[in-house]
């Protein structure tokens, strides 16, 4: 009828989520399961009058990136052994897509993703000749998720060392 909101009450089912913070326009809600499930809004406009408003609400779980192994150490210009998949990639909107990705320090930057790598194990190939970090990447609709990474490490070089003891004898 034209007349403003003069209060909100939001609510949601406790199996659901809770209320964290509301106004008269909008509400905060903290969701701790996943299923369909309800929020409801019991406004009162200036004038006096109620009305209650629901909305169905469907609530996915998050994004996990599931597991990889794969952690080895091998001898300069190795071929280092199969990284595989310990544990599948779950929740999100579903629909995965993998893309593995390389690292000289292993940290939370400096990641290159590994052309035709896109799996949910990786062969890397023969001829390393330094430590390297690997960790498989986990696309679900927007969302986005990392494995924990593994290391393959490179043992130095063989070097044949040095010998001395020239002479002469008869």
């Amino acid at each position: 009828n034209g007349s403003s909101v003069s209060n909100t009450t939001w609510g949601i089912s406790s199996s659901y989520g809770s209320v964290i913070s509301q106004s008269s326009y909008s509400a905060n809600i903290q969701f701790s399961a996943t299923g369909s499930t309800t929020v409801d809004a019991f406004v009162q406009d200036n004038l006096g009058n109620f009305y209650f408003v629901t909305k169905s609400v469907t609530i996915q779980a998050g994004l996990n990136a599931g597991g990889i192994t794969g952690a080895q150490t091998i001898c300069y210009n190795g071929n280092p052994g199969n990284l595989a998949n310990t544990a599948s990639a779950s929740g999100g909107p579903g629909g995965y897509a993998y893309q593995w990705q390389i690292s000289s320090s292993g940290g939370s930057s400096g990641w290159s993703n590994i052309s035709g790598a896109t799996g949910t194990s990786y062969n890397p190939p023969g001829g390393l000749t330094a430590t390297r970090y690997y960790r498989r990447r986990v696309i679900s609709g927007s969302l986005t998720k990392d494995t924990s990474s593994v290391q393959v490490i490179v043992k130095p070089a063989l070097t044949a060392g040095s010998i001395n003891g020239t002479q002469t004898v008869c």
